[in-house]
């Protein structure tokens, strides 16, 4: 009788034992299910991303370039304004230069002292 007491015991422990390994295939089992998801996802956020910084890339190139251009569209601006200015202050000089040469009395009027000096100087002249 103790050996058949020891058997069912054993028997029981056993039961046990696979009824625990049943459900440990089972648990393991559904994290697989899980974890193929998971990675399913995963990849399908990998390829969204990649698709992003490739637009994002391709976006700031353009930007970059429209950048670009505009800066060498506002070079050649300041390059034209500049030249504008060098032959306004030549046109200017020899405007001036025939005036004062020219034996006219260009202090006494406005216009032609406008044109003789330049408004620097003429804050100059009535400091003085």
């Amino acid at each position: 009788m103790p050996h058949i007491q020891h058997c069912e015991l054993a028997s029981a422990a056993e039961a046990k034992q696979n009824h625990a390994v049943r459900e440990l295939n089972e648990s393991l089992g559904g994290l697989e299910l899980k974890s193929r998801r998971v990675g399913h996802r995963n990849s399908a956020l990998a390829a969204e991303l990649l698709q992003l910084t490739t637009e994002s890339s391709r976006n700031h190139g353009t930007e970059a370039s429209h950048e670009n251009h505009f800066a060498g569209e506002i070079l050649a601006l300041e390059q034209e304004i500049e030249t504008s200015r060098k032959k306004w202050k030549f046109m200017k000089g020899a405007a001036s230069a025939i005036v004062a040469g020219s034996g006219i009395d260009w202090v006494r009027d406005e216009r032609l002292k406008g044109i003789v000096l330049d408004s620097a100087d003429e804050e100059a002249v009535v400091k003085i």
